[in-house]
């Protein structure tokens, strides 16, 4: 299996230098159904998501080159979403395509939507 994991940040607790600020621990997304499982982790690690951790960004990820994308403005749900949708993470044929191609063009121009 596959495995893309990324640290979610939030804007707010990272200005505001709290202890929030490193962002969440490490989620890998085969281990969560939907966002609103994420969402639930977050909260459960203290994020407060109708606050000062309302605006999230991708803080850290692994499992995607990286050289393709400013992680720092992308939405945390888009990246999981589309991923999830794509596949790539049960199959091993569409993940070394989405490696190479992410090696050599950019990230947005791989959106199935």
């Amino acid at each position: 299996m596959n495995t893309v994991s990324f640290v979610i940040g939030s804007w707010g607790s990272y200005n505001e230098c709290n202890e929030r600020a490193l962002g969440s621990k490490w989620l890998d997304f085969d281990e969560y159904d939907d966002w609103d499982a994420i969402v639930e982790e977050l909260t459960h690690e203290g994020f407060e998501l109708d606050g000062i951790d309302e605006e999230l960004f991708v803080q850290d990820i692994e499992g995607i080159p990286t050289s393709s994308k400013n992680w720092d403005n992308t939405y945390p749900q888009e990246i999981f979403e589309l991923i999830k949708k794509s596949g790539v993470l049960d199959d091993e044929y569409k993940y070394e395509l989405m490696e190479a191609y992410c090696e050599v063009r950019s990230f947005d121009e791989w959106r199935v939507w």
